[in-house]
């Protein structure tokens, strides 16, 4: 039972060969690559939508202002002043 166990850190003390080392690399690369994609991909849909919000929010502003100085608003109407005794009962 020992015999295995020595062999067994013999074997796993010499560490990966060449070819686990080279599918590891590509392996790490191709990963990278797929991060930075989806990266760029996400960073690009944000942008987006805060473009989107920005154009918005700018032509609401627009359209309150130019509503403010073009249309000014004046209320028309009548009134009458009643006039009413009330009696304080104190």
């Amino acid at each position: 039972m020992n015999e295995y166990i020595r062999i067994a850190r013999a074997k796993a003390a010499t560490g990966l060969g060449w070819p686990e080392r080279l599918v590891g690399g590509l392996l790490a690369a191709v990963i990278l690559v797929i991060a930075l994609a989806f990266g760029v991909l996400i960073l690009g849909v944000v942008a987006a939508g805060a473009l989107v919000l920005a154009v918005r929010v700018w032509w609401w502003r627009r359209r309150l202002r130019q509503s403010d100085s073009q249309k000014p608003v004046v209320i028309q109407g009548e009134y009458r002043v009643i006039e009413s005794r009330r009696v304080d009962n104190k």
